[in-house]
């Protein structure tokens, strides 16, 4: 797991205008020069201050403040807890108030936490005047409220600290300790975004399978994890070998196999083996489906044709014969396979790939494919994932991750394409069908966010999951 630092520091000072950027990430709390809530810069804060703060809120006073002075609680929007705050810093007995950890160069996110972002530089903050503080720590905390962290920090004109933010989950807690026995805390949820690694994921062992992954490890908005051995997605057993076979039922678990296929993709070349121990789940979905019927009912010939090459897709370039074979009638029509995946027909698909993860024993295993794994296979797990409340990124690397098990492929099926056609269209459904394309999972995803609210509103609407099952399969599923 990677892990990020965060430098945390303190000064009796107010914070230097700009943090440099260091190769750890870099955090200054420190003490306001221009008093904070001193809107009339009369070097008292009252409520006169009170009063302008509020006006300007309103508007229509024509009365404009300092920002960074009527910013109380440093969380870059200037509103109605600003004005509670200084309310409450005027009132006394409520110093806590000036301990705050601002949220610069972090993204807010809906459940009001924060997510470190590639121009994350660290956090910045302020003591206000009121406290004398005679020690500072800092503790990090991980998402069962384990501290994996505290740094003691002397007290000193600069107070600086580093910790480690680990990826997902981290609650970052500054306490500060006074001259007269009190003590005040602010924390600060952030979440560190996860980079997956194919090497992590890939399923090596299984010889005779292609692009064969785990989601263990996976870490969702809430900083859980997909357990060890409940996922895995791979392509077609078709040519496992019977080591392979072995090892995923006694290593992996494995006790369902679902395979995403239609009929007239299954014949003796492709059909899986059967796997002892674990039952098989033939749920037809794809988009191609109807317009091969339609294709090849119309042209007993073409489907003849189409037979032999599949027939034949095991031998030299006879993969590459079937592939242009397939784009040259029209199977791989990227519009196409988009329509369907939002579609009622896919939505009634997926309920019966649900109403298996649903079903799954403790200590068993479910292993779902298609033919090449990465776009039938991509979706379903697209949809696993936001159930499990991952969100956008990890879907979209996980589904990207093709790219990485089928690079070789992709390079040979590009270079073909280039010498087969100089028609782009062609080129691009020929690739296709070895790689998978960023612009269709985002677009799917972003349909479903636009006409559901959510990928999970459409697992409610369409699918119809409930709220039950959900929390079912967080705790199924997640650590």
């Amino acid at each position: 797991m990677k892990k990020r630092f965060l430098s945390l520091g303190m000064s009796a000072l107010m914070l230097s205008a700009a943090v440099p950027v260091l190769p750890v990430s870099t955090a200054v709390f420190a003490a306001n020069e221009q008093q904070t809530g001193d809107l009339n810069s009369d070097g008292t804060v009252n409520l006169k201050d009170v009063i302008l703060l509020r006006r300007s809120i309103a508007g229509g006073w024509n009365v404009t403040v300092d920002s960074a002075a009527a910013d109380f609680n440093s969380d870059g929007t200037v509103d109605l807890k600003d004005v509670i705050l200084l309310r409450r810093s005027i009132a006394g007995g409520w110093e806590a108030a000036n301990l705050v950890i601002s949220k610069d160069a972090l993204e807010r996110r809906a459940d009001g936490a924060y997510t470190a972002t590639d121009k994350f530089t660290g956090l910045s903050g302020y003591l206000g005047a009121k406290l004398d503080v005679t020690s500072l720590s800092a503790s990090v905390f991980d998402y069962s409220g384990t501290r994996t962290q505290t740094v003691q920090i002397e007290a000193g004109a600069e107070w600086k600290a580093d910790v480690t933010l680990s990826e997902g989950y981290n609650k970052v807690m500054v306490r500060a300790e006074t001259a007269d026995g009190k003590a005040f805390e602010e924390s600060l949820v952030i979440f560190v975004p996860q980079t997956l690694d194919y090497a992590k994921q890939a399923l090596t062992d299984l010889s005779g399978v292609t692009n064969a992954r785990t989601l263990s490890g996976y870490i969702n908005s809430e900083g859980r994890t997909i357990k060890e051995n409940v996922l895995f997605r791979t392509a077609n057993l078709s040519h496992i070998t019977d080591r392979a076979m072995t090892l995923l039922t006694e290593k992996y678990h494995v006790t369902d196999i679902m395979d995403f296929r239609y009929e007239r993709e299954l014949n003796a070349n492709t059909v899986d083996r059967e796997v002892p121990g674990t039952e098989y789940h033939n749920i037809t979905m794809t988009a191609t489906e109807e317009a091969a019927n339609e294709i090849f009912s119309q042209n007993p010939e073409l489907f003849a044709k189409f037979q032999e090459l599949q027939r034949n897709a095991g031998k030299p370039g006879g993969r590459q014969a079937l592939t242009f074979f397939q784009a040259e009638i029209g199977f791989f029509d990227t519009e196409r396979a988009i329509r369907y995946y939002e579609s009622d027909t896919a939505a009634a698909k997926y309920r019966e790939v649900f109403d298996l993860f649903l079903n799954k024993q403790e200590g068993d295993a479910i292993l779902f494919h298609c033919a090449g794994g990465k776009d039938r296979t991509g979706m379903v797990s697209m949809l696993m994932l936001a159930a499990l409340d991952f969100d956008k990124d990890i879907m979209m690397q996980d589904y990207m991750m093709s790219n990485i098990a089928n690079a070789a492929k992709i390079e040979e099926i590009t270079a073909a394409a280039k010498e087969y056609t100089d028609d782009p269209k062609l080129r691009y459904d020929i690739i296709y069908t070895e790689a998978v394309y960023e612009e269709i999972m985002s677009t799917i995803i972003d349909d479903l966010v636009r006409d559901y609210g959510s990928v999970k509103g459409f697992l409610r609407e369409k699918v119809g999951l409930t709220d039950a099952d959900f929390a079912k399969l967080k705790e199924m599923y997640l650590n």
